[in-house]
């Protein structure tokens, strides 16, 4: 009888915690001023903690997908991360949302310049010489000199 008590003791707590996490208000999560989050990562980024500023951007794009600066400045972080893929990826959510932005377009081409040299060395690793006057274009537009 004991065993049986303490039973419906805790699933009645258990139930009590879950409908209290239910009835939680979200309105916390709104709260969250989108400029003043992305002005803090923007702070953490020029001071080269793209860490700390990658994880504000996340958190503020969680809640605010439209805003175009955000991910502006994500791409910004995956770039010179050198993660292509989703500096391609975040430049065309920032394009999206705000298309008039040259800078978004610039960046989104320099992508795109990189890729395709990142294509190209990869495959001169199975090739001979068939790349190199292409990569030697590509690096030097990208003012990088071929070793």
């Amino acid at each position: 009888m004991k065993t049986r008590t303490l039973g419906y003791l805790i699933l009645s707590m258990v139930l009590t915690f879950l409908a209290a996490c239910q009835s939680i208000p979200n309105d916390r999560r709104e709260a969250v001023d989108p400029v003043s989050l992305r002005v803090s990562a923007q702070r953490a980024y020029q001071s080269g903690d793209f860490i700390s500023a990658e994880s504000m951007l996340r958190r503020n794009l969680s809640i605010h997908q439209r805003d175009a600066d955000s991910w502006f400045l994500l791409a910004n972080i995956h770039l010179r991360s050198g993660q292509y893929a989703a500096a391609q990826h975040a430049y065309q959510q920032a394009a999206l949302y705000k298309p008039e932005q040259a800078a978004i377009w610039h960046n989104l081409a320099l992508v795109h310049i990189r890729l395709a040299t990142q294509t190209l060395l990869q495959g001169m690793r199975h090739q001979d010489d068939d790349f190199e006057p292409l990569i030697g274009w590509l690096l030097e537009v990208q003012g990088v000199a071929m070793q």
